[in-house]
């Protein structure tokens, strides 16, 4: 027999199920709002891991050339440049004769210094190859001291 005057609590009712997709439907909205940060984020933070892992390989291809040689041993970058030099990379650090097919410009800058016996080159690693001024870069500065003469 039912009993007048007793309301049934063996379900949600229909305001409270409408609250709750109102509050999962907030939530949703906010997580696709972030989702293409997130991606540019992730984009760029890959592609300067890859520029810096090409700027310590060209460095160290720079610091092991013979003083005398005028390309380094690995990459072929001139390793006493007059000037600025400017060589072009794809994504996996090999490098490309055009900038259409480059991912990353490599420059490679001779700084003066008091030293004769001391070379001091400015190394920079810039993406995207086409834009002036770039949207990421790194650098650094490598020092190759001229052999002793005896």
């Amino acid at each position: 027999m039912k009993r007048a005057g007793r309301i049934s609590s063996a379900g949600f009712s229909l305001i409270e199920v409408t609250i709750a997709f109102g509050i999962i439907s907030f939530a949703l909205v906010v997580l696709l709002a972030l989702l293409p940060v997130g991606l540019s984020s992730s984009r760029e933070a890959s592609a300067e891991e890859a520029a810096t892992e090409l700027l310590a390989a060209a460095s160290a291809d720079l610091r092991n050339a013979p003083p005398d040689a005028s390309e380094t041993p690995f990459f072929r970058l001139p390793s006493n440049p007059q000037g600025e030099a400017t060589e072009y990379f794809s994504a996996g650090g090999a490098k490309t004769a055009t900038v259409s097919d480059a991912r990353f410009r490599l420059t490679i800058a001779s700084r003066t210094n008091a030293n004769p016996g001391l070379q001091v080159l400015h190394v920079t690693v810039s993406w995207p190859p086409q834009v002036t001024p770039p949207t990421g870069r790194v650098e650094t500065l490598v020092m190759r001291a001229e052999p002793l003469r005896l």
